[in-house]
């Protein structure tokens, strides 16, 4: 029986037109919840808040080989893109799965904006 009600609560739904396809968000990392996924698992499980408004709460499942660079971008607040998906399960609320996590790194060198500046900069 338990089996059963595992198996009818991974049956993915059809979503409203409104919440299908890629969406786009971008953001400083807010906070970020770790977990495990099974004991001998590859993978962990990352849920994380982004601080754009209306941002969904994003959940996503990489590999532990990587986790030392999303503790990093949970622990310094960076900014990030993230692409993500909406899914239905049977059973339980909508959740929004992450495709693609890329850190927004801002140049803050001094760059000549022109050649009178290009001169005076050496």
């Amino acid at each position: 029986m338990i089996v059963a009600g595992m198996a009818i609560g991974n049956i993915e739904v059809e979503l409203p037109p409104e919440l299908r396809g890629d969406r786009l968000v971008e953001g400083k990392v807010v906070s970020c919840e770790f977990g495990n996924l099974t004991r001998h698992s590859d993978k962990f499980f990352l849920g994380i808040t982004v601080s754009a408004e209306g941002a969904p709460y994003l959940r996503m499942s990489p590999l532990i080989k990587d986790k030392k660079r999303y503790q990093e971008l949970c622990r310094t607040n960076a900014e990030v893109v993230v692409t993500y998906k909406a899914k239905k399960r049977l059973i339980g609320p909508v959740r929004y799965w992450v495709g693609e996590i890329t850190e927004l790194k801002h140049n803050t060198s001094l760059q000549p904006t022109s050649g009178r500046d290009a001169a005076f900069l050496g």
